[in-house]
């Protein structure tokens, strides 16, 4: 999720919710008609009416037809998502047109994500872009990895989890920077893809740069 955005100063247009589930312990998943074009990465504001701020969200999925898919977990103090929990299919939602810039491409690759900062890497992997990619993603508690059987099924052994705060079976003990600060190289010449909170994105890119990674391969998308 990304900063507020005062809905005067954006153009927002009505839509509804087809669909909303759960993914992992904490993850809402809402999906709403695709009336937007828009390009894996990209995210778009989300509001109930014109007296809540709209929110940024990364677009999490779609069939690139008919519907996009939105993630997000619930933030007790937060304005909006405590209000997007209770909808239903066929409530009403207001959206902005996709923007943005982080976007992927085919050449090989490290995805590396914290809680929902892997809504991105989900909808770039619905797109085709996960071959020669890796996913390294990172929790508290291993019931809140999102869309995690999608991800074993799409992406194999190049499906990284790290757990920080339990073992568990088939995970990384620790955080995403303890998994990399452990392994012994990392590629030279090839992108790393950051998206999650900045003091995450701050520490990885920090990691990743005192191995021997150039600065201009760092592309990061940071959530508040």
């Amino acid at each position: 999720m990304h900063s507020a955005y005062n809905c005067t100063a954006v153009d927002i247009y009505p839509t509804h919710v087809i669909s909303h589930t759960l993914t992992g312990l904490h993850g809402h998943v809402i999906k709403l008609p695709m009336i937007f074009p828009f390009k894996p990465g990209q995210v778009a504001g989300l509001t109930l009416n014109d007296t809540i701020p709209v929110r940024i969200y990364s677009i999490a999925g779609s069939d690139f037809k008919n519907w996009i898919e939105f993630l997000f977990d619930v933030k007790s103090q937060g304005v909006l998502t405590p209000k997007l929990a209770e909808l239903k299919a066929g409530d009403k939602i207001f959206m902005t047109k996709p923007f943005g810039t982080f976007a992927a491409d085919e050449k090989p690759a490290y995805w590396i994500a914290t809680g929902t900062g892997v809504a991105p890497f989900k909808i770039m992997a619905d797109a085709g872009l996960h071959v020669n990619k890796h996913l390294i993603h990172g929790v508290g508690k291993s019931k809140n990895f999102y869309f995690r059987k999608y991800f074993e099924e799409t992406f194999g052994e190049n499906y990284i989890k790290c757990c920080s705060r339990e073992i568990s079976k088939d995970c990384f003990k620790g955080r995403v920077t303890d998994y990399i600060g452990q392994l012994p190289t990392l590629p030279a010449g090839i992108n790393y893809y950051l998206c999650g909170s900045a003091e995450m994105v701050i520490d990885t890119r920090d990691l990743l740069i005192s191995k021997g990674v150039s600065f201009e391969n760092i592309i990061a998308e940071i959530y508040f």
